[in-house]
């Protein structure tokens, strides 16, 4: 019973700073939205998840500016939390005037579908509730992410980590998960990774109810929800920038509805600028809000505030990028801008690993085109802005990359647009037409009836949403040794790491662990691509590996054989590198200054 109430205390925990991280952003959000934009009492609740959306935009915004000027750590991380929860406090006595029409939009009573659609709704969501409690064990989260981000702790500021992967990329949103190791651990970061998805999820809701229907909304949602399902367990940045680009659309519609008021599109435009900032996929989409502006407005000065308001949050990336690099988008743009930490076979080794994983979105958005042939719905306004978005999104993402993984921005206005050709198709196109459908008619209006198919169309998603949690518990690990036993199950290269951690034992170089390099010693240098590349060095005989491994500092050496065996094998190895450790059959090694076996090899 112990080990049970102790693991809910670290959930409760944990929970509880996210809410009140949560609430922070939202008392930064709410008090600059309201010197931006007219609220809608209607739409209040949009109104309150955007801003939460902008409190987190303007929370990163101060991260990175700390970081750049090398005060990212503890004490002023908490100044400025504490700050925000005091913005907070005082932006609630303004609710009851800013939303004084709140009363009648929450009394509306739900029907018996409402109620189980909202009941499947929080059994799809149920797993997702645990996933992020568990350790970093994710492939990108543990090569890059998180790595930059405890460097970026550990050393105070926004320092540019050149023996790991991707040193050159914009990271606004590792910029949350360094300040959660300043604060916590990693943990933490996971549950703001997974709190984006949260956001979007509960976003795609509140727009289907108010712009397109009841039924459409929970369609969506659910699509949206299912289509997420294995995106909340790590410490990634697609869901902050799937957020961010999706409330920028949001903001950019709105503005559309009043072009006078140009406060939304600045809006629109900063959740653009921190979208910029996180990862390059962004960029796709900022010709499409551009062409919009400017086909709605053409005032100079609009335009040079919007541009400002995107420039704001990721220029720093950018600028800091093209004056050392030579290549703003480095190593993207190294065929254009000359190559700096790449050379053309890491470039050609990226998009020949993008081509191989290529794939299609989820079979969920196979109804999204229907709304482009069907008359009454693609007169509706929000319906054709979907339309427009998706389009663009999709042509692009297919002309280009077709990885899967990259059309994720696009995921919440293609749940929107699915959901819109989901419901003609059912109800109309097939229940208006086959009579079959209509012979139950009375049989089906007998509520007992209703939730009798109800509860079985419940009871397989709520079995699968036990399995899930049973397994995501298994995994939640509230003490050290627990952690240990994880990572050690799920990472091969821990054991090795942890006991060069423990010797403090620094400068090593690695071969085939990139899945472990968040556990390694400080510059743990090794990967496919980079100055530390593989071929570079694999090739070599012992005796020049040695000599060139300690010729940039590395003292230590890991293999893992399982990838290729024959580096050991070769000749006079164990003149030149001395076995430390070894653990799943990862060895750890000390390379030698001097042959030790007396004669050449």
């Amino acid at each position: 019973m112990q080990p049970f109430i102790l693991t809910i205390e670290y959930i409760a925990i944990y929970y509880l700073e996210l809410s009140v991280f949560t609430f922070i952003c939202w008392g930064l959000g709410f008090w600059l939205k309201n010197r931006m934009a007219v609220n809608r009492p209607k739409t209040w609740l949009i109104e309150n998840v955007l801003s939460i959306v902008l409190g987190l935009g303007i929370f990163i915004c101060v991260l990175q500016w700390l970081g750049i000027a090398g005060k990212l750590n503890l004490g002023w991380i908490l100044l400025c939390l504490i700050i925000g929860f005091a913005t907070g406090l005082l932006q609630i006595f303004k609710l009851r005037k800013a939303y004084s029409h709140r009363a009648r939009i929450t009394q509306e009573k739900l029907s018996l579908h409402e109620y189980s659609a909202a009941a499947l709704i929080f059994i799809l969501l149920l797993p997702t509730l645990l996933a992020p409690l568990r350790p970093p064990i994710s492939w990108d989260e543990c090569m890059y992410h998180l790595p930059h981000a405890a460097h970026w702790a550990k050393e105070g500021g926004l320092t540019v980590n050149e023996w790991l992967r991707y040193p050159w990329f914009p990271y606004n949103y590792n910029l949350l998960y360094a300040a959660s190791l300043i604060i916590q651990d990693d943990v933490l970061a996971h549950l703001l990774n997974a709190m984006a998805g949260w956001l979007s999820t509960l976003l795609v809701f509140l727009v289907a109810r108010y712009s397109l229907s009841k039924c459409a909304a929970y369609v969506a949602t659910g699509i949206f929800i299912y289509t997420l399902k294995n995106q909340y367990n790590d410490a990634s940045v697609d869901l902050g920038l799937m957020l961010f680009i999706f409330s920028a659309g949001i903001a950019f519609y709105r503005w559309l509805e009043n072009t006078e008021n140009r406060r939304y599109l600045l809006i629109s435009a900063f959740f653009m600028g921190i979208a910029a900032g996180i990862k390059y996929q962004a960029l796709i989409y900022l010709p499409l809000f551009g062409l919009g502006l400017v086909l709605r407005e053409r005032k100079f000065g609009t335009f040079a505030m919007a541009v400002s308001c995107v420039s704001i949050p990721c220029i720093y990336w950018y600028a800091r990028n093209a004056l050392i690099t030579g290549d703003p988008f480095d190593p993207i743009g190294g065929k254009l801008f000359g190559f700096y930490d790449w050379n053309f076979e890491d470039y050609q080794w990226q998009f020949e690993d993008i081509k191989n994983n290529k794939g299609w979105p989820p079979r969920a958005f196979i109804a999204a085109p229907i709304p482009l042939f069907v008359k009454k719905l693609r007169e509706q306004l929000p319906i054709r802005m979907l339309l427009v978005f998706c389009g663009y999104g999709f042509l692009v993402w297919l002309l280009t990359s077709h990885y899967p993984r990259y059309l994720l921005p696009a995921f919440p206005f293609l749940a929107l647009l699915a959901a819109c050709g989901w419901q003609w198709l059912v109800m109309d196109a097939i229940g208006g037409r086959i009579s079959l459908l209509r012979l139950p008619q009375r049989l089906w209006s007998k509520p007992s009836v209703q939730l009798c198919l109800w509860l079985i169309l419940l009871l397989p998603f709520s079995l699968n949403a036990l399995g899930k949690l049973s397994k995501n518990w298994q995994l939640i690990a509230p003490t050290q040794a627990e952690r240990d036993i994880i990572l050690n199950e799920h990472l091969r290269g821990y054991a090795a790491f942890n006991y060069l951690n423990r010797h403090h034992l620094n400068n090593v170089y690695q071969f085939f662990l990139e899945d472990s390099i968040y556990y390694g010693p400080h510059r743990l240098a090794g990967d496919v691509f980079g100055p530390g590349r593989y071929r570079d060095f694999y090739s070599l005989q012992p005796h020049v590996l040695s000599e060139r491994l300690l010729s940039l500092g590395f003292n230590h050496l890991v293999i893992n054989p399982t990838e290729h065996r024959d580096l050991e094998a070769r000749a006079g190895f164990d003149c030149y590198f001395s076995e430390m450790f070894r653990a799943d059959e990862v060895k750890a090694y000390r390379v030698l200054e001097r042959n030790r076996c007396g004669k050449a090899n």
